[in-house]
């Protein structure tokens, strides 16, 4: 961005670098993204400037989704008071790009900076292909019939590299061409002869290399150089199986990883030295673990500590090897994420660190693995690995730490299911809801023979929408493509339970039992308190009889989302029934140094649970209760104000009528149902927070709050009767045909 000092357009005045615009009185500041693009624009007032030239400039280099580029004019138009059709001051020019209309003076850029500008972007479009012969992208295109352009437009490149093998005897032939996309010429051919083995095929992939970058006139550096030239196995079939593993990976079925791990155990097998396929066996084990409920699989380790053992094995035999180093911090992850219910916050910070290190190194071996991105974004997602939780957290959310990790991922693989996966999370991931929606939906386009595309859509359409009817039809379609997934009927299942109707939901949360492995405890237990919660809320259980359906006490892995929900059920159980100090015992066992004169844990939201304020109410200590809200409110205050998320809305309003603040919590509380809110990540369950979480005991009779929770149950009676629709049409299953199912499995 050229320009620095303040300057006009129209009758504003734009001070880049206060990030701000000013009118007469009027002062709006402006998020640095958007500035850049003002000042870009008006650089070149006047000009169509393509949008792929201001994705490029604009994010250094990353690639961004058109709805990126989408929400920032549109945030531009709206603060710069356009009219009509959005074209009075930024002009949509079809099919080419943008322009700025208003008369811009005091600023100015070289007309050499612009030929730099252009020479980069014809550089960077002309070198790419090289590096998208990641797997990822060409998995995408199996099976369809797509022409060479929009092949190109999916990837975002300028040449596509086209060939075929053909095998015969020991024989085998290679033949390959370079297209430019623009026209469809072909720039470049050859064919290969050569004897059938692992060498001559790395062989002939360097000479394609060298001979494609000849003829656009580039240079291999020598670390290109090297890796064209590694051999990863000397065994054919062992690569072959090697890469069918890997081709399993991409969609997430549980059927399909099955197969990767069998196919990895295959390659190993084969080749008992193939650092890649104890990588890919280690990716596999994870993943299936994972998806399959904890299903076990004799061909894997039964720990987490056994995968992390494949990865190391696969460093043991290639300490250079990116995809082991990739694989090592994956395991670690994992490893950290289990901590996070049972350990102190410097042993996952620790362990954290470790996972992100081995990432970094991976993708310094090799930056054009997208499943490297993936998981060195995720691992800085976790609050763990920031000081001062959760405000070093925000910080690093509020300058996209992890969103430029995954915007480089895609600029290396656009396609990659796992990054727009990655993306959709709103607000996690990305500013906007639209950006959100565009990337579960990219998904879908992408791969609609997977699965992960429409769950994601799914949960948008609950999260961000607010339409758990739509939620439910794209979820039922995630679990007709893999049927053997718990996560599906679970989410199913609570979003029956939201609608009102509990049959449905008991059923499906009793097929995610099933389909979840008995040994698997924590999952076993998720399901077990949820199907408690739907029960007490549907009246099949009375309040007292409540507690023999929850699982043991045991549930020392706190703070997870399990044990918040038992401990909330059991709270409202305790005090319902007239047993305060079973609560506080309860409290004290859940949270131990937040009841006396301990030391008080800090956790994201208030430092101790909301329901201990309630309990210590209703045992008459009014002190006690009045000094953990003092202490809580303040704390929920800030974070709400730089962490506006609705969930954390829902827990300040909580916090605020525990303190007797009732018409504040009303405030928040109307704002966030007003919003559309109908149930986020964390707060699933509206029926218990409606009816029986104690946090809102003293407004519970208030006639706003009745209303709050009359708008939401007229809502919800809609949006279940457009699911009857649903099962009438045969889009979604009917009680009968999923017990049916069930009675199947």
């Amino acid at each position: 961005m050229a320009a620095n000092g303040p300057f006009s357009v129209g009758d504003w005045t734009v001070e880049p670098d206060l990030d701000r615009i000013s009118r007469g009185e009027e002062r709006i500041h402006l998020r640095p993204q958007v500035m850049r693009l003002f000042v870009y624009l008006s650089e070149r007032q006047g000009e169509v400037v393509p949008s792929e030239t201001l994705m490029h400039d604009l994010w250094s280099g990353k690639i961004v989704s058109d709805a990126t580029l989408y929400n920032c004019v549109a945030e531009l138009r709206h603060v710069l008071s356009d009219d009509g059709d959005g074209q009075s001051v930024i002009q949509t020019v079809p099919k080419k790009g943008y322009r700025l209309r208003l008369p811009v003076s005091g600023i100015g850029v070289s007309e050499q900076g612009r030929l730099e500008s252009s020479r980069g972007e014809a550089s960077r479009r002309s070198r790419r292909w090289i590096w998208r012969s990641a797997r990822h992208s060409s998995f995408s295109f199996k099976g369809k019939d797509v022409d060479i352009a929009t092949m190109a437009e999916e990837m975002n490149v300028r040449h596509i590299l086209e060939g075929s093998v053909r095998r015969d005897g020991n024989r085998v032939r290679v033949t390959a061409q370079l297209i430019d996309a623009k026209d469809s010429s072909q720039l470049w051919s050859e064919s290969y002869d050569r004897d059938y083995s692992a060498a001559n095929l790395i062989e002939v992939q360097s000479e394609i290399a060298r001979a494609i970058t000849g003829r656009l006139r580039m240079t291999l550096t020598g670390e290109d150089e090297e890796r064209l030239a590694r051999v990863p196995t000397a065994n054919t079939e062992a690569y072959a199986a090697y890469l069918l593993g890997r081709e399993r990976l991409e969609h997430h079925k549980v059927e399909d990883l099955a197969d990767a791990v069998e196919h990895f155990s295959q390659a190993i097998e084969l080749d008992p030295q193939f650092a890649g396929a104890y990588a890919g066996f280690a990716d596999a084990c994870g993943l299936y673990a994972s998806y399959s409920g904890g299903q076990s699989n004799e061909l894997c380790p039964s720990s987490l500590a056994g995968r992390e053992q494949l990865a190391r094995k696969a460093l043991e035999l290639d300490h250079e090897s990116a995809e082991a180093w990739i694989s090592l911090g994956a395991s670690i992850t994992e490893q950290a994420a289990r901590l996070h219910e049972t350990e102190t916050q410097s042993r996952i910070h620790d362990k954290l660190h470790e996972a992100i290190a081995a990432f970094e190194r991976g993708l310094e071996l090799n930056p054009t693995l997208s499943e490297g991105y993936h998981g060195y974004g995720y691992s800085l997602m976790w609050i763990h690995v920031y000081p001062d939780p959760p405000f070093g957290w925000i910080k690093a959310w509020q300058a996209g730490r992890w969103e430029a990790v995954f915007d480089k991922g895609l600029e290396v693989d656009p396609l990659s299911i796992s990054l727009h996966e990655d993306k959709s999370w709103y607000p996690i991931t990305v500013s906007s809801k639209e950006e959100a929606k565009w990337h579960g939906h990219r998904m879908v386009e992408i791969a609609p023979r997977s699965p992960r595309g429409y769950g994601t859509v799914g949960r948008q359409e609950w999260e961000i929408n607010g339409r758990i009817d739509e939620s439910i039809r794209w979820m039922a379609k995630a679990m007709e493509i893999d049927p053997r997934t718990p996560g599906y009927p679970r989410f199913i299942g609570l979003a029956y339970a939201a609608l009102g109707d509990f049959n449905m939901a008991l059923a499906y949360l009793d097929l995610a039992k099933v389909l979840t492995a008995p040994d698997n405890q924590p999952a076993q237990e998720r399901l077990l308190v949820e199907q408690a919660v739907v029960r007490l809320v549907s009246g099949k259980t009375e309040v007292h009889q409540a507690p023999e359906l929850l699982p043991p006490a045991s549930l020392a892995r706190r703070p997870n989302s399990t044990a918040w929900q038992r401990m909330r059920l059991g709270v409202f159980v305790d005090l319902a029934t007239a047993s305060p100090g079973n609560a506080l015992a309860r409290m004290e066992e859940f949270s131990p140094e937040c009841v006396g004169a301990k030391e008080v844990r800090t956790m994201f939201g208030n430092p101790c649970p909301d329901e201990l304020v309630r309990v210590y109410q209703v045992l008459g200590d009014y002190k006690t209760a009045r000094a953990l809200s003092d202490a809580g409110v303040p704390r929920y205050q800030l974070i709400a104000e730089e962490y506006p998320v609705t969930w954390v809305q829902v827990d300040f309003s909580g916090a605020l009528a525990t303190a007797g603040r009732t018409d504040a919590a009303l405030d928040v509380l109307e704002k966030v149902v007003s919003s559309g809110w109908r149930g986020d990540r964390y707060k699933k369950r509206l029926g218990f927070i409606f009816c029986c979480d104690v946090r809102f005991d003293a407004v519970r009779d208030h006639e706003r709050f009745r209303a709050i929770a009359a708008t939401i149950e007229a809502d919800m009676a809609q949006q279940l009767e457009n699911v009857r629709e649903m099962q009438r049409q045969g889009e979604v299953p009917t009680l009968e045909e999923l017990n049916a199912q069930i009675a199947s499995q």
